[in-house]
């Protein structure tokens, strides 16, 4: 029993100085960090199925848009983590950043880049994106997407184009469209009258798609895909000038 009692005593003692040398041990590591010099900016950017719109040149201009205040070369002490996230997340085609350093003198830069599901343009041909979110989001000097141009009778600067309330009321035909790799594919402009009824032009034919308003979306493409699948195989794009699907249960095709 006084063996036992030596073993307890010497726990008692033991695992405080355990917890002391940790406490130092991460003080002595974080200290060495924080002297350390940032060496380089590893940068991973997330697209999902978009096309990539930002790359790493484009992460440090947003970092460094003067070219003065390079990350690179700084102390690692210096760099605050969370004022580079709210950096890189200001910027309108970044959805979210997550900033962390390791030992190597790398900072992670991990960066999820907007999806775009529509291109707004004004009567001027200038343009912004438009996420899932409705949050809209400048062109790129890596190329475009291949999504829907969004157009209308748009006189107003292409920034206050997106206060006309037709453009918002039909995100989810937007919506509808990118999640959908068949429609994806067949629509290439979306024509959104001064009544708010919309106006679809496929990427095939010289036809246009008379929508409506953006209501019952689902049942309005699952008929537009009937008359895809039964009549325009049978009658050829060129019979008809435009088709209708904007009353309920109905397909309503003009001939030429």
């Amino acid at each position: 029993s006084l063996s036992v009692g030596k073993v307890r005593i010497r726990s008692l003692f033991l695992y405080p100085l355990i917890g002391v040398g940790l406490i130092s041990l991460l003080a002595m590591v974080n200290t060495y960090q924080e002297n350390m010099t940032v060496r380089d900016l590893a940068i991973k950017i997330e697209t999902g199925t978009a096309p990539r719109l930002l790359d790493g040149q484009a992460v440090r201009d947003i970092l460094n848009p003067d070219g003065q205040h390079s990350l690179i070369g700084s102390s690692m002490g210096s760099v605050e983590l969370e004022t580079l996230e709210n950096q890189l997340e200001a910027h309108p085609m970044v959805q979210q950043a997550e900033v962390y350093k390791n030992m190597r003198g790398i900072i992670h830069l991990d960066i999820v880049q907007r999806t775009p599901v529509a291109r707004v343009m004004n009567n001027s041909g200038d343009y912004l994106y438009l996420d899932e979110t409705g949050k809209k989001f400048p062109g790129s000097r890596l190329g475009s997407a291949d999504v829907p141009l969004v157009r209308g009778d748009f006189e107003e600067a292409i920034a206050d184009t997106f206060a006309c309330s037709t453009i918002a009321a039909a995100m989810p035909v937007y919506k509808y469209i990118y999640d959908d790799p068949f429609w994806r594919a067949q629509i290439a402009e979306i024509w959104i009258e001064q009544s708010g009824e919309l106006v679809l032009f496929p990427t095939v034919g010289d036809i246009r798609v008379e929508f409506g308003y953006p209501i019952q979306i689902h049942e309005k493409f699952s008929n537009l895909l009937d008359f895809y699948r039964q009549v325009l195989p049978e009658v050829g794009w060129d019979r008809y000038r435009s088709v209708s699907v904007k009353y309920a249960g109905q397909v309503v095709g003009r001939r030429r």
